[in-house]
């Protein structure tokens, strides 16, 4: 395998937000590609995105079968996201077109298995 840290080197390591006081600020991680856990996590805190700011933590695309769904909604969301090593794991694999990484992470990355094979 030829994976790197490559995306991770060539990426900015800060980011600054200005969060005005009067907004309510989520942060949640390891939603493994499970739509429905998000979806659930957002109702219990009644998420408002004219009014609150969701943080996620990484690993968004990790295990479950809502990789691209979940994705989307963050956009739409306007989610703010650090990626986790599995996200980075993807991205390495598509970078490098290391054959050998993209059946690995589409073994681990079950639900993501379709991006990583359609970069």
């Amino acid at each position: 395998m030829r994976i790197s840290a490559n995306a991770i080197l060539k990426s900015p390591t800060q980011q600054s937000l200005h969060i005005n006081a009067d907004k309510r600020i989520f942060v949640i991680g390891d939603l493994d590609a499970d739509l429905a856990k998000f979806h659930y996590a957002l109702k219990s805190v009644n998420f408002n995105k004219e009014k609150d700011v969701l943080i996620s933590l990484g690993d968004v695309i990790d295990r479950g079968n809502d990789s691209l769904k979940l994705l989307n909604t963050f956009s739409t969301l306007g989610v703010h996201m650090v990626l986790g090593n599995h996200e980075h794991m993807m991205l390495e694999s598509i970078i490098a077109n290391d054959k050998k990484a993209h059946y690995l992470a589409s073994i681990n990355l079950a639900g993501s298995a379709s991006i990583i094979l359609a970069g």
